[in-house]
């Protein structure tokens, strides 16, 4: 599991997560990868599917960093989040994010081609 992966399953940022101590990991390809079997005791109870992403859920979905998020945001690859609320961190919507990565697979495709 990677360490985008491993962040959103204990509910941190990878900069917090990597400060911990962590179970010994494996290097494959300049990647850090845990066994799920060394660090599934730490990981917090699965609250079930929800259509709300914090930023650190959306960058392990589409395995990137946080920071690559909001690079992609301003690109425009990814929507802006909803409307947040002040004090509380930015939310996307799972179907948002999936209607907008979608909308753009013909542009890409005639892009790629012409």
């Amino acid at each position: 599991m990677t360490l985008p992966e491993l962040a959103t399953r204990l509910r941190r940022t990878t900069a917090t997560v990597q400060k911990m101590r962590l179970p010994a990991c494996v290097r494959i390809a300049g990647k850090r990868l845990w066994f799920r079997s060394d660090v599934e005791d730490l990981f917090l109870p699965d609250t079930g599917y929800r259509d709300e992403l914090r930023a650190d859920e959306l960058a392990a979905a589409l395995h990137c960093s946080v920071p690559a998020v909001y690079i992609l945001i301003r690109r425009g690859i990814l929507p802006k989040p909803g409307l947040v609320n002040p004090g509380r961190r930015a939310r996307w919507s799972r179907r948002d994010v999936e209607q907008h990565l979608r909308a753009q697979l013909p542009r890409r495709a005639a892009a790629v081609n012409g």
